[in-house]
């Protein structure tokens, strides 16, 4: 059993079996449909929302709740004013960068990267933050900014 955030290479060197050893199980586990190719959720990504999201995005919130309600009820955010936050609160503070400037809000075109986001979600809440920008990814709500 490894992290979900290690790459190949580390699984490899930390069982002490051959990279390619490693990497063709990786391939059969993906061919045998027990594990799906994505790409890695990473504290220096910066995310935007795919187009025409808003439909997908209230199809999806439900889900949301479901998956992160219980987990969230001991994490204080400091984004909106709920625990867990709203699933629209989730993917702005994962795409949009706000800073006041002489008592004016101003948003800057620019995403955060996700350690920017999770930076300012509150103390104690990067696992959970984490976990909601994959599920995010996963659904293709947000993707990362080439």
């Amino acid at each position: 059993i490894t992290h979900p955030r290690r790459s190949l290479n580390e699984v490899a060197f930390d069982a002490g079996i051959p990279l390619p050893y490693v990497m063709n199980a990786a391939f059969w586990l993906i061919k045998s449909k027990l594990c799906v190719a994505a790409m890695p959720v990473l504290r220096r990504n910066r995310y935007i929302c795919v187009e025409n999201v808003i439909p997908k995005i209230q199809s999806l919130q439900l889900a949301f709740w479901q998956e992160f309600g219980l987990k969230c009820r001991n994490h204080k955010f400091l984004w909106g004013n709920s625990s867990p936050p709203h699933i629209f609160v989730v993917i702005s503070a994962l795409t949009t960068t706000c800073s006041t400037q002489e008592g004016k809000k101003l948003v800057s075109s620019d995403p955060p990267t996700l350690g920017d986001a999770i930076a300012s979600s509150g103390t104690g809440n990067e696992e959970i933050v984490y976990s909601m920008a994959q599920w995010l990814v996963a659904r293709r709500i947000i993707v990362e900014m080439n």
